[in-house]
């Protein structure tokens, strides 16, 4: 995935162009989030999780009704208070308004991790 572009968020809040670590061989740690939807007999049910990259598991978790930035935040913050993860680890998602809202970047940057998001039409 040469020439991925990838997003990160600025002090001032705006989200600026940078060049994504996630696929450069580095040795960040990588988590990737990612929101899917399950239909059940009472409705459909949001499911937001956090995947070590690495070991290719599931490492937190968040469930609900609505589809919210509440979900994701949720979810990382499981990440973070389970893992307690080192500086400089990369949480790469997709351009969902779940993951660009403030909440979810001020989550990010308050635990010093590495935002990155997928280039517009790659999910």
């Amino acid at each position: 995935m040469a020439g991925d572009q990838g997003f990160g968020a600025s002090v001032s809040g705006r989200a600026e162009h940078a060049q994504s670590s996630v696929f450069r061989g580095r040795t960040h740690q990588v988590w990737a989030g990612d929101i899917t939807y399950v239909w059940t007999t009472e409705g459909w049910l949001y499911l937001a999780v956090v995947l070590d990259l690495y070991s290719r598991r599931v490492i937190a978790w968040g469930m609900g009704s609505r589809l919210t930035q509440e979900l994701a935040t949720a979810a990382l913050t499981m990440a973070v208070e389970h893992r307690r993860p080192a500086h400089g680890v990369v949480h790469h998602t997709d351009r969902g308004s779940q993951y660009a809202a403030t909440t979810s970047r001020a989550l990010l940057a308050e635990h010093d991790l590495t935002a990155s998001m997928s280039r517009r039409g790659n999910c």
